[in-house]
């Protein structure tokens, strides 16, 4: 969006630019070069419409890449697969976007992609991590009975007579996840 805004304001740059060369052509130059002067005008409208009919995407945020990139998994171990039933449907409420449609609602934004050694899980995002999603995911938590031992990034809770370190990704602008160790 911000690049978009960016495209706007250089195009209208542009444009005043082109009518002020065109204003001075008009007072100071020869007939001649007033007639070169429409033509650069209309290359300039020109270009104008090329750019109001563009329908090529805009890039994807490096976070959304990288989410695409990566390849989700099953979580290993007896141990990985109850935190991983209790965390995936939070982080899913978090980070999925209200769907729009209902193949959307199929559209999963988070991906578990590591679960090493029955103590470590490790998810991706399909965007960047903010202040504001941790906070959701701690009162999340503590709705189901956690209890908040560090509030700050890496959070640390107690739930059902487990330890859990969340370490997020927070603000990384390539990458979007948290780890998890219990």
């Amino acid at each position: 969006m911000e690049q978009k805004t960016k495209s706007i304001v250089m195009t209208a740059i542009v444009i005043i630019l082109a009518i002020l060369i065109i204003c001075i052509m008009y007072l100071f130059k020869t007939p001649e070069k007033i007639i070169e002067g429409d033509i650069v005008n209309n290359e300039l409208q020109k270009l104008n419409e090329e750019k109001a009919t563009d329908t090529s995407p805009e890039p994807l945020p490096m976070a959304q890449v990288y989410f695409n990139e990566s390849i989700g998994i099953e979580p290993q171990g007896a141990k990985s697969q109850v935190v991983h039933g209790v965390i995936f449907p939070v982080l899913k409420m978090i980070f999925n976007l209200a769907p729009a449609t209902p193949e959307e609602a199929e559209i999963d934004n988070v991906k578990l992609t590591v679960s090493a050694d029955d103590n470590k899980l490790a998810y991706v995002f399909n965007r960047t991590c903010t202040d504001a999603d941790i906070e959701n995911f701690k009162i999340a938590l503590k709705t189901m009975g956690a209890t908040i031992k560090n509030e700050l990034n890496p959070v640390t809770i107690e739930y059902s007579s487990m330890n859990f370190t969340f370490n997020f990704w927070l603000n990384d602008q390539q990458k979007g996840g948290v780890e998890v160790n219990f």
